[in-house]
């Protein structure tokens, strides 16, 4: 599933769920064959800072369990005290839930979006940041400081993320991981592999 939540681009792969605050617009895409449940979180139930913003988290056995039993049991009856107490579960496992490395911010300066579209056309394109600096006709400290205010990224974190979500689109797709790495710029699908497990772990919330 891929989903954009102002200039924000979210790849949530199999095993991940998105949380995104009401209020905030959004557009979303499956990928290939997708399936998933939903929850609404009303202002009241909420008691954790982890639904205030967008986020990607990673989605346990037991939550996904909990989810799926929720979904049954209100199909049945909404007000049920088994409901009451899966709905409180959910919630406690939510705001703990470990948050995945997947967000993707696009950068708004018109030079940074010639990068972008550069990228977006030539994935594999393997210009050192001195060569894009040039290419936008600024310095080398000016581009990457500019690239990271805009992005909250490095250039090179920033590039990771892009092929990330693109590789990952292309495997929901169907196509394999050894033409994936090639039209990625990867010198074997292992080492894109790799890039790809290290964005994909999570983090523990703080």
């Amino acid at each position: 599933m891929m989903t954009n939540t102002e200039g924000v681009s979210w790849a949530v792969p199999c095993g991940f769920g998105l949380i995104v605050p009401a209020g905030i617009a959004h557009t979303t895409k499956m990928i290939g064959e997708v399936s998933i449940e939903t929850l609404y979180v009303s202002v009241s139930s909420r008691e954790s800072s982890a639904f205030e913003s967008c986020r990607v988290v990673n989605v346990s056995a037991m939550l996904a369990s909990l989810i799926s039993e929720l979904c049954r049991e209100e199909s049945k009856d909404q007000n049920s005290r088994k409901a009451f107490h899966l709905r409180q579960l959910i919630l406690l496992e939510l705001s703990d839930a470990p948050t995945s490395h997947m967000a993707f911010k696009y950068p708004v300066d018109p030079q940074l979006r010639r990068v972008w579209d550069a990228l977006i056309a030539d994935p594999a394109n393997s210009w050192t940041i001195d060569q894009w600096a040039f290419e936008v006709g600024k310095s080398r400290r000016s581009f990457t400081r500019a690239f990271y205010l805009e992005t909250d990224q490095t250039f090179r974190q920033w590039v990771q993320r892009l092929r990330c979500q693109l590789a990952l689109q292309k495997q929901a797709q169907g196509q394999s991981l050894e033409r994936i790495a090639r039209d990625l710029g990867y010198s074997s699908r292992y080492s894109l592999e790799a890039m790809m497990q290290k964005l994909i772990m999570v983090e523990e919330v703080n």
